[in-house]
């Protein structure tokens, strides 16, 4: 069965479960009387949804038979054509996407479509005129999230706190070829569909990245997925992400390294007997809120910081004798102080790190 023909086997069922009159009746019957209050159904703003998931807003005008306007779905705004056939109630049309030519193909009824759409393979869709009914039938947008659908990769991405992360980079990553991904980003709602191509071999794995503008540093961060198994094209997946800015990450961590550079201007002192308080100067990395925290520092580091920015003091503690408050300076700063403010950045060599000078008060 070809695409054409299961398209049309799924508009068939839906005009008889939205009510209407089949295909074969419709050619004896004769077309329905059409009224001037009824005579343009199509001219006017929609919204809909593809795959009971993906939002879209469309704009149509009706001139005769042909349908223009655009359709506006995670950003894009895309150019259409199409048809409305008045005596079977049928609007048609379909634009130009990076994947491929969207065909879609629904029945209108009372202010509503339900019908299908063709983009390297099948799926339903969904819209309703502004002012008009809402489409019978029509699951919750995250309804259909639990359950892998073939030749499409879905999920979410949230932050730390469980919030929606609009804008992120998702790709399915072919494990054959070299290079060939399947790409998109999320919605408002934090929720991505990719349609994987038919026509390729091999699986594929999920990957996302998060990136940001912060206090002046641009950040490209990878996120954490629930799921990290390879899956096949036809059976289709579902992966959700995760924005981590701390914890165990294999042999590593999703957290920032903290370096500290002893001075010895106002005398020796040992690393392992400094610590260090880090308060948080604003939201972290991703809108989460910081908490307080008081570490020792480890050789010449502070592992697994949850990154943002931070004002730092700190404290000489030797196992003899009485803690003293000590001195630091912030990178590009000439002055030493009771305290500073850091922030992360990605180096090279190093990976997201911050740096800071430490010393003991001179004594006079």
């Amino acid at each position: 069965m070809n695409k054409k023909t299961r398209a049309t086997g799924v508009l068939t069922a839906l005009l008889v479960l939205c009510g209407g009159p089949s295909l074969a009746a419709q050619s004896t019957a004769g077309a329905p009387p059409r009224t001037a209050a009824t005579a343009d159904t199509v001219s006017g703003t929609w919204t809909g949804k593809f795959d009971d998931v993906i939002d879209f807003t469309a704009q149509f005008k009706l001139q005769g038979s042909q349908v223009t306007g655009t359709v506006m779905s995670l950003g894009k705004t895309y150019r259409v054509q199409g048809e409305w056939k008045a005596s079977a109630n049928r609007l048609s049309f379909s634009y130009q996407h990076r994947n491929g030519t969207v065909k879609v193909v629904g029945m209108v009824k009372n202010g509503a479509l339900q019908g299908a759409y063709d983009l390297n393979g099948p799926g339903t869709v969904a819209m309703r005129r502004a002012g008009g009914a809402a489409p019978a039938g029509t699951p919750a947008a995250t309804a259909n999230f639990s359950t892998p659908t073939p030749y499409v990769l879905k999920g979410t991405v949230k932050n730390p706190a469980g919030q929606p992360i609009p804008g992120v980079e998702v790709w399915a990553d072919n494990t054959l070829h070299y290079n060939m991904n399947a790409l998109g980003k999320t919605d408002a709602q934090g929720r991505f569909v990719i349609a994987l191509p038919r026509d390729r071999l091999g699986t594929w794995r999920a990957g996302a990245r998060f990136k940001t503008v912060y206090d002046g540093e641009t950040y490209e961060l990878d996120l954490d997925v629930d799921n990290g198994a390879a899956f096949a094209t036809d059976k289709g997946a579902v992966r959700n992400f995760t924005l981590l800015i701390s914890g165990r990450r294999g042999n590593g961590y999703w957290g920032g390294t903290v370096w500290v550079y002893p001075s010895s201007r106002g005398g020796h002192f040992e690393n392992k007997d400094v610590e260090v308080t880090l308060t948080p100067v604003g939201p972290l990395i991703g809108g989460g809120v910081g908490q307080v925290l008081r570490r020792r520092v480890d050789g010449n580091t502070i592992p697994d910081v949850p990154l943002g920015k931070y004002r730092v003091m700190a404290r000489y503690v030797p196992r003899s004798g009485p803690a003293v408050d000590m001195l630091v300076k912030s990178p590009q700063k000439d002055d030493w102080a009771s305290s500073g403010v850091i922030t992360f950045r990605r180096e090279p060599q190093y990976g997201v790190m911050a740096d800071f000078d430490l010393s003991l008060p001179r004594v006079p």
